[in-house]
């Protein structure tokens, strides 16, 4: 039968490597974490309470303990904030952007406060609803002037010793772009609790400010644990076809002590501080999907001479996949042919457990092969050190990978290869 490359390598392959991602959560100390600055641009290596180095990429999950013994909900780093105040977890609703504040448990005394502190044209309405029951909904001729309005009555209301209410806001409708309904985003009075001017450009979401900041938590996924995962997934490959488990562990922590909720939310004023993304928008791309893209030159023990070149992804800075095309000189030219054209596939890791760009280790399959007058296929294990050029690009060498050639109408022969390769990473 002549070798012919099936459907069913890549998709056995593709499986085996998915299958096998593994989650690890580990602690590192707010020090740490504060040092890490804003607009980080790659992975950084972080040390854990143990002293051990872990990478924290834009895909790694943050949760926050505070100083009071609760933490957050676990959020991705690419969603933080940073600002002298704290950690911002996502843009959030802008000042300008409610349309509606929304208050119950007021006495009528405070209703009558509230209404004349209002700016002109605004209106104070009862809202009721069958489910929810009533309340009174506030709304403004110009955008912005709602906070100011609902701070300088909490001030002034809430110094006098008088009922403050319970209050959520409505976002206005956002752009077709934005891709979501609006928003309601509940508010506590405390942070209403200082004036606010018209001009303040405020923002809420939800976060932790430093103060509050006692140490954090990290879930990542772990490079060396999923790659040893392999070799068992192969393993138990037919195993899992027939009996697949019914949730995959990500390693996070079971929560302990008190959730954060919608009370979460925090008013973020501009004017002490602009928060700017931990990660730049290109990091967080690369933390998902790179172009990938590599030349390389390999010999074997029996003087069989190749070149390749390869065009892929890398997935989540970890998995690869990648097309191959090259060319391949055989030192048995009379049995095997005079060489020619290769095409194929590549799968393989990329582990780089530190997060040091300097040095990664590289392991995978090589699938390529020759159709022709001597039809040929050959596959490779290949596992060598990786040297970091910056961020971007790299030189792999192989010194010792496993090949088997198969020619058709023969029996398989083995080989080692060398291999150097250079590529990048984009």
């Amino acid at each position: 039968m002549r070798p012919r490359f099936l459907l069913g390598w890549p998709c056995f392959i593709l499986f085996t490597f998915t299958a096998t991602a593994c989650y690890q959560t580990v602690a590192v100390s707010g020090k740490d974490f504060f040092n890490l600055g804003s607009g980080l641009t790659s992975p950084r290596p972080l040390r854990t309470a143990e002293g051990k180095s872990v990478r924290f990429d834009a895909q790694t999950k943050v949760r926050v303990h505070t100083v009071d013994g609760s933490m957050t909900d676990w959020v991705g780093a690419g969603d933080i904030m940073v600002s002298d105040q704290g950690l911002r977890f996502g843009e959030g609703t802008k000042g300008r952007e409610i349309a509606r504040a929304n208050v119950r448990d007021l006495s009528p005394e405070a209703l009558k406060s509230l209404e004349d502190l209002a700016p002109p044209l605004a209106r104070v309405e009862q809202v009721s609803d069958r489910s929810q029951g009533e309340w009174h909904a506030l709304t403004t001729a110009q955008p912005g002037q709602l906070l100011p309005w609902v701070s300088r009555f909490i001030a002034g209301h809430g110094a006098a010793g008088g009922e403050t209410g319970r209050w959520w806001f409505d976002e206005a409708k956002p752009s077709l772009w934005a891709g979501r309904p609006p928003r309601a985003v509940s508010l506590s009075v405390d942070e209403l609790g200082q004036p606010l001017a018209g001009t303040d450009d405020v923002v809420l979401a939800s976060g932790v400010r430093w103060p509050q900041v006692a140490g954090f938590e990290l879930n990542y996924l772990d490079p060396v644990r999923s790659a040893t995962m392999v070799p068992a997934t192969l393993a138990l490959f037919p195993l899992l076809l027939v009996a697949p488990p019914d949730n995959i562990d990500n390693g996070m922590a079971s929560d302990k002590g008190t959730q954060f909720g919608d009370s979460s939310n925090l008013l973020w004023r501009e004017s002490e501080g602009l928060a700017k993304p931990l990660f730049t928008p290109r990091a967080r791309r690369r933390a998902i999907v790179r172009l990938l893209a590599s030349a390389a030159g390999a010999v074997s023990h029996r003087e069989d001479v190749f070149t390749t070149a390869t065009l892929g992804l890398r997935f989540l800075d970890f998995y690869e996949v990648s097309a191959l095309v090259g060319n391949l000189w055989p030192r048995e030219s009379k049995s095997m042919g005079a060489g020619g054209l290769l095409v194929g596939f590549t799968f393989g890791m990329h582990i780089d457990g530190d997060g040091d760009p300097r040095f990664a280790l590289y392991a995978g399959l090589e699938a390529m092969g020759i159709r022709g007058h001597h039809d040929l296929a050959i596959i490779s294990l290949l596992v060598g050190p990786r040297f970091g050029l910056g961020n971007l690009g790299f030189v792999e060498v192989i010194p010792l990978g496993l090949s088997v050639f198969q020619e058709a109408g023969t029996s398989a022969s083995g080989r080692i290869v060398a291999i150097l390769r250079m590529g990048g990473a984009f």
